[in-house]
């Protein structure tokens, strides 16, 4: 089942819902619908005012099951278009406005215009996005039109989301099918999240105190440790490497969901018995780390590099993991990063556990809080994404040429943005900034028609926004590591070595890109988020 990349439901509870639903046995008739207009702008037509009427009438009345406001003699209807298009419960004498429809780029975030409006619907022909009054600009459900006359499964959930019986209910009180599958989505996500956040925080807090108890224990230890780090805090030493043990656990999880590593990895080298001398789970584990390194094609495992995975004299010598905290750590990788837990969420995870990462410090444990989602990451969301806009836009009016198209202006002015978060933490609003440039982008391209050029395409442009655009320091070493591990995880390609972030994320408060952030700042190129 297809789901976009920010997506409103889980999918759990969409696909359940769907088992129970009904389906129109002349669905596959309908398609012939959503193939005129599919052939309608592969024709080159432009719309105009005409045929979006046309369009949303054609989409929601015969393909969806609105009622049309003009069936001869109704007293009520279901789709209006005066002043603008909407479906809701509609009369000579009344009218309740539940869904906005919007015909425009689907890159804009749209402006509601009722009171009432749970939903809004924004779409370009191509394209359809499905948003929640509450969450637009970050959770979607996106659908291509092209993609729905080629997929079958993919033109029921279009069909199950957007229909009549689905998005309004019997009258305007009763809630609707689409707003309790939203319900018992956030519901679901929230307990999963929830539940992770605990696992982590146990097992995080075990390792730290048996951590502490090695390096306490051994004079070799603290000689060795001595050596290296040039003091003796042994607690702010286990807390580092028992964080960075887990930021490996995480990125193998998360890479073994997104099928970028086998996805049995860390279940098989707990599993493994050595039949000729006994070997610890801890060096199976230990041999993961080294493949994902260095790479190990007889195990199809590619070597990802950076600086995660190189070779810790402490954490891959020094010290030890014991059999029953690798199986606490195993568990940890039940959890699906693709299907339960999407990549925003993660971001906001991390910004939690980064936090508690300070009170460790100064205290030894502490009252795990529940965490509250989507709700915190869209206040962050929006308050970068409006930062962003105002400094480009600003910037833009000041560059304003005759001599040079708008939007190549827009992309000329994008290329040199830069952003920076002097404390940058867990890294979440550096992780937020990589989405709106890349939406800003997208939009560009868009409008530009450069989609089809190589030299363009998406999926190179995130590695180029981390290594042009976007900056980052922390004085606390973990709050750097856990920011690369953050945009790691949102940029990893399949056999493709991790992206070198020491140059633009760096412990301390004189970064040595501080020229690039100086001459930034002084072109008004720069945004600085704290």
């Amino acid at each position: 089942m297809q789901r976009s990349p920010h997506s409103l439901f889980h999918y759990k509870t969409l696909e359940k819902r769907m088992l129970s639903f009904g389906f129109p046995k002349n669905l596959s008739d309908r398609l012939q619908v959503i193939k005129k207009w599919v052939a309608y702008i592969q024709s080159g037509n432009q719309p105009n005012p005409v045929s979006d009427a046309e369009f949303i009438h054609d989409l929601c009345v015969d393909v969806l099951g609105y009622r049309s406001p003009f069936i001869p003699n109704t007293k009520t209807w279901e789709l209006e278009f005066t002043p603008t298009p909407a479906l809701g419960f509609f009369g000579t004498e009344s009218s309740h406005v539940l869904a906005e429809i919007i015909i425009d780029d689907i890159w804009v975030q749209p402006q509601l215009n009722y009171a009432t409006t749970a939903w809004v619907i924004v779409t370009n022909y191509k394209w359809i996005r499905l948003y929640a009054r509450e969450s637009i600009g970050i959770f979607y459900e996106q659908f291509n039109l092209e993609d729905i006359v080629d997929n079958y499964e993919y033109l029921k959930q279009f069909y199950f989301m957007l229909c009549r019986r689905t998005l309004l209910s019997a009258n305007s009180q009763e809630q609707s099918r689409l707003s309790k599958l939203l319900d018992e989505s956030q519901t679901l996500i929230q307990d999963v999240i929830n539940n992770f956040y605990y696992q982590y925080c146990k097992i995080r807090g075990e390792l730290i105190k048996d951590f502490c108890y090695r390096l306490s224990s051994h004079s070799d230890l603290k000689s060795n440790l001595d050596l290296e780090f040039n003091h003796t805090n042994i607690k702010f030493i286990a807390i580092a490497k028992a964080q960075k043990l887990l930021n490996r656990i995480l990125f193998i999880s998360y890479a073994q969901n997104h099928h970028l590593l086998p996805n049995t990895l860390i279940i098989n080298a707990f599993e493994f018995i050595n039949p000729y001398i006994y070997q610890p789970i801890w060096a199976n584990y230990k041999a993961i780390f080294s493949w994902i390194y260095k790479g190990n094609a007889g195990q199809s495992v590619f070597g990802y590099g950076s600086s995660l995975f190189e070779h810790d004299p402490i954490l891959d010598e020094l010290l030890f993991v014991g059999d029953e905290l690798c199986r606490q750590i195993k568990e940890l990788s039940r959890f699906n990063f693709y299907d339960d837990i999407s990549d925003l969420a993660i971001a906001y995870i991390l910004e939690e556990l980064n936090k508690d990462v300070e009170i460790l410090k100064i205290q030894d444990s502490f009252k795990r809080k529940k965490l509250k989602y989507p709700s915190k990451i869209l206040q962050m969301y929006e308050s970068v994404e409006n930062l962003v806009k105002s400094q480009l836009n600003r910037k833009v009016q000041l560059e304003t040429s005759s001599q040079i198209n708008s939007w190549t202006l827009h992309k000329i002015v994008l290329e040199n943005f830069k952003i920076y978060a002097p404390e940058c933490k867990s890294g979440i609003f550096l992780v937020l900034a990589l989405n709106i440039l890349l939406r800003q982008y997208q939009q560009i391209y868009d409008a530009l028609n450069l989609e089809s050029d190589p030299k363009v395409a998406v999926r190179v442009l995130p590695d180029q926004i981390l290594q042009n655009q976007i900056y980052g320091s922390d004085r606390n070493s973990e709050s750097v590591e856990i920011t690369k591990l953050n945009l790691w995880l949102h940029t990893i390609t399949a056999n493709q070595t991790l992206l070198d972030l020491d140059h633009n994320i760096q412990v301390g408060n004189s970064p040595s890109f501080s020229e690039i952030i100086n001459l930034a700042q002084t072109t008004e190129n720069l945004l600085i988020l704290k």
